[in-house]
């Protein structure tokens, strides 16, 4: 744990420290996985991730809820930033964004300050990449990040 080194090539070699998802009480309806982390979204709109990310504290064995202030109704991650839609239509992004990728003018955020993104529109959707993040809206797809060049 803590290492860069992979963590084997069977599922014995992890032992007893992999800890299985318990979902009985609020089952999964999305799951996504990105380099060296995993995440669900939860019927309830809740988000738990595992593994390391740029904006986890460390090393997450078992799923940790993301303490977000809002409800997920969908989200899309990159290496190193998240972005989601609430219930209402709108974009909240968290993580690294010196390119712009956060579209709140945020260099840096954790989740539970992730900022709505401005001038969307209702979003249906979100999806990023590695320095972006686009959005379907009404407004059409609008993108940011990577100087807008997408």
């Amino acid at each position: 744990v803590g290492g860069t080194d992979s963590v084997g090539t069977h599922p014995s070699h992890m032992g007893a420290g992999l800890v299985a998802a318990n979902l009985d009480s609020d089952p999964a309806v999305s799951v996504l996985a990105v380099g060296t982390y995993s995440c669900y979204t939860t019927a309830g709109g809740d988000f738990y991730c595992w593994g390391t990310a740029a904006w986890f504290n460390g090393v997450q064995l078992a799923p940790e809820r993301v303490p977000l202030s809002f409800k997920v109704s969908r989200v899309s991650c990159g290496l190193t930033h998240c972005c989601a839609v609430d219930a209402a239509g709108v974009v909240r992004c968290w993580g690294e964004g010196a390119d712009g990728q956060l579209g709140a003018g945020l260099e840096s955020c954790g989740p539970a300050e992730a900022a709505a993104v401005p001038g969307l529109g209702a979003v249906e959707d979100v999806v990023v990449g590695d320095c972006f993040s686009c959005a379907v809206a009404s407004v059409g797809t609008p993108c940011w990040g990577c100087s807008a060049v997408v």
